[in-house]
C-alpha cells in the first residue's frame, strides 16, 4: 500500500475536516478520509478506475482551459509563444520515446512476468537505465541549445532562434520530470491504482496558473518555460512519494529472457515513437515558414480539440492493461476491442462534429481575451475545423495501436507509423502552402483517419466491419443537425447552447433510439447517470 502524503491528499481531509462540528463527529471524518485515500492508493476495478479516471480528467479540463486562456490573454498568438511550444517539442521528443516504451514494452511485459517481485526487478532496471539517459540528453541540450534549435526551427529568425534557446535550457528540468512521470503511472496501473496518477497529476498541474500568473509580471514570457519546469518537477516528487512502493532499486535482478524480450521491443518503440516525433516535427518545419503566429495557432487549437481526447486518455491505459491480461483468448480480445471501439466512437462523436462546426465561436467565447485578438480567432478557428472531425478514428488509431501493443504486434505499429509519416508530409507539402496552419491540421485529420482503416483492416478486419455497421446511423443521425446549426456561427453563445442541446438529445434521447445498442448496458448514457440520480435523491 502507498504512503499517504498529506500535501497531495490535504483537500480531501479538508472537506471532512469542515463537518467536524456538524453532522459527522471526528471519527467518522478521519474514516471517510481514510476511505477516499485508501481508493485511490489501493486496487481499483477497472469499470471503477475507468470511471473515476475519466471524471477526474474531465473535471480537470476548466483547469487545463483556465491555464490556456491566461497563456492566450497574457501573450497571445506571439513570437515568444512560437520560441516555447517549438523548444517544449524538441525535449517532447525524447519524452515520448520513454512514454511509448513504458507504455507499449513495459506494461505488457510487467503483466506477463510470473511473480511480483521479477516485476518490481524489471521495472528496477529499466528506470535507472532511463534515468541515466535523461541526465546525458539534458547535458546535451544544456551545452547546445542553439544548435538543437537552429535543427528544428531552422526558418526561425533570429530574436525567435534565441528566445527558443533559452527556453529551451530552462525545460530541462521539466523534461526530465517527464521521462520519470510515465514510469510511476504504469507501475501504479499495473498494481491497479488506475486513477492515482491521473489525480495527483490533475491537482500538480492546477498551481501552474498561480505560478505563471505571478511569475509573468517579473520575467514576461520566460515564466512559462520556468512555472513549467519548476511544478511539473514538483509534481513527479510528490507522486513517487504518494506511490511509496515504486522499486527503484529493489532487490534482486531482472531475468535474462525478460531483458533480452524488452530490448527487443524497446528498440520497436524507440522506432515508433520517432515516427511520432518526426510527424511532429515535420508539422512543426513547415509551419516554421509560416508567419508569426501560425505555430502558437496551431497549439492554442490542439489544446481545444484534443480536449475529449485527452479526457479519454486514461482509459487507453486501463485498455491496455485488460487487453494485455486477455491475450491468450483471441475470442475475448476481439470481441473486447470491438466493443471498446463502439463506445469510444459513439461517445467521442458529437464533441468532434461540434467542434469543427462550431469552431469560430468556440474559439471566440473560450481564448477571445486580451491578447488575443481577432486576428488571432481567424487564424486558430479554421484549424480546429480542419481536425476536429477525424477525432473518433484517432480514438479507434488508438485503441488498435493498444490492442497490437498487447499483442506484441510492435512491428505492424513500426511500419504504419512510418507510412503515416510519408503520408503526413506529403500533404504538408501539398497543403501547407496554399491553405497555410489550417492546411496542416487537414493534412493531420487524414493521416489519423487513414492510419486507423489500416491499422484495423491488418489487426481486426471483423471487429471493424462489425463496429461500422454499429456506428453509421447515429453518426449520421447526428451529423445532419449538427449541420444545421452554420447560422448561428455569428452568435457565439447561441450557438454553443444550441450544440450542447443536440448533444444532450443525442446521448439521452439516442440511446432510447437504439444508437447505443453496441455499448454494454454498464456504459451506457442512463447507467453512467444512475449514481447522480441517486445521490441527488439522498439513496
Amino acid at each position: 500500500m502507498p504512503r499517504a502524503m498529506p500535501f497531495f491528499f490535504a483537500p480531501w481531509c479538508f472537506l471532512c475536516y469542515a463537518y467536524r462540528n456538524g453532522r459527522c463527529g471526528r471519527g467518522e471524518t478521519m474514516a471517510m478520509g481514510r476511505k477516499i485515500r485508501d481508493f485511490f492508493c489501493g486496487a481499483q476495478e477497472a469499470r471503477a478506475g475507468a470511471l473515476v479516471s475519466v471524471t477526474v480528467g474531465a473535471l480537470s479540463k476548466p483547469v487545463g482551459y483556465l491555464r490556456t486562456l491566461m497563456l492566450a490573454w497574457l501573450f497571445g498568438a506571439s513570437a515568444g509563444m512560437d520560441a516555447f511550444y517549438v523548444s517544449m517539442g524538441i525535449l517532447s521528443l525524447l519524452c515520448q520515446i520513454v512514454q511509448n516504451v513504458t507504455e507499449s514494452a513495459l506494461l505488457p511485459r510487467l503483466v506477463r512476468q510470473e511473480t511480483g517481485a521479477d516485476a518490481a526487478a524489471l521495472m528496477a532496471r529499466v528506470f535507472r537505465l532511463a534515468l541515466i539517459g535523461a541526465l546525458l540528453s539534458a547535458a546535451l541540450a544544456a551545452v547546445f541549445p542553439a544548435a538543437l534549435v537552429a535543427f528544428f526551427a531552422r526558418h526561425f529568425e533570429p530574436l525567435r532562434q534565441v528566445m527558443a534557446a533559452r527556453m529551451l535550457v530552462m525545460l530541462i528540468p521539466w523534461g526530465v520530470a517527464w521521462i520519470v512521470l510515465p514510469f510511476l503511472g504504469v507501475w501504479n496501473n499495473f498494481n491497479g491504482r488506475y486513477s492515482l496518477s491521473v489525480s495527483l497529476a490533475v491537482l500538480g498541474h492546477a498551481l501552474l496558473i498561480p505560478a505563471i500568473w505571478a511569475a509573468s509580471f517579473f520575467w514576461g514570457v520566460y515564466a512559462v518555460p520556468a512555472m513549467y519546469s519548476l511544478v511539473v518537477a514538483l509534481l513527479a516528487w510528490g507522486t513517487f512519494r504518494v506511490t511509496g512502493d515504486f522499486p527503484w532499486r529493489a532487490a534482486g535482478a531482472a531475468r535474462e529472457e525478460a531483458l533480452r524480450e524488452l530490448r527487443t521491443d524497446c528498440l520497436l518503440c524507440v522506432g515508433i515513437v520517432g515516427a511520432s516525433g518526426l510527424y511532429l516535427l515535420v508539422d512543426r518545419y513547415f509551419a516554421s515558414g509560416l508567419p508569426a503566429g501560425n505555430i502558437s495557432a496551431l497549439s492554442y487549437a490542439g489544446l481545444i480539440y484534443m480536449l475529449p481526447q485527452s479526457v479519454l486518455a486514461p482509459a487507453l491505459m486501463i485498455y491496455l492493461h485488460r487487453a494485455s491480461a486477455l491475450m491468450d483468448s483471441p475470442e475475448a480480445s476481439q470481441a473486447q476491442l470491438e466493443t471498446v471501439m463502439c463506445t469510444g466512437w459513439l461517445y467521442l462523436l458529437p464533441p468532434a462534429a461540434l467542434m469543427s462546426a462550431l469552431s469560430r465561436p468556440l474559439v471566440r467565447i473560450f481564448l477571445g481575451y486580451g491578447a488575443f485578438d481577432a486576428a488571432a480567432v481567424d487564424l486558430t478557428a479554421p484549424c480546429v475545423a480542419a481536425a476536429a472531425w477525424s477525432l473518433p478514428l484517432m480514438l479507434w488509431g488508438q485503441f488498435l495501436s493498444r490492442y497490437a501493443q498487447a499483442a506484441g504486434r510492435l512491428k505492424t505499429i513500426l511500419s504504419v507509423s512510418y507510412g503515416a509519416l510519408g503520408v503526413n508530409a506529403f500533404l504538408d507539402w501539398m497543403l501547407a502552402p496554399r491553405w497555410g496552419a489550417p492546411g496542416l491540421c487537414v493534412a493531420t485529420g487524414l493521416t489519423w483517419g487513414g492510419s486507423a482503416l489500416v491499422y484495423a483492416a491488418l489487426l481486426a478486419p471483423g471487429a471493424l466491419k462489425r463496429a461500422a455497421r454499429a456506428v453509421w446511423k447515429p453518426s449520421l443521425a447526428f451529423a445532419l443537425p449538427c449541420a444545421a446549426l452554420g447560422p448561428l456561427r455569428e452568435n457565439g453563445v447561441a450557438a454553443v447552447l444550441a450544440g450542447g442541446l443536440l448533444a444532450a438529445a443525442y446521448y439521452l434521447g439516442g440511446e432510447r433510439l437504439g444508437f447505443f445498442d453496441s455499448v454494454p448496458p454498464v456504459w451506457r448514457p442512463r447507467a453512467l447517470l444512475k449514481p447522480a440520480r441517486r445521490r441527488k435523491r439522498g439513496k
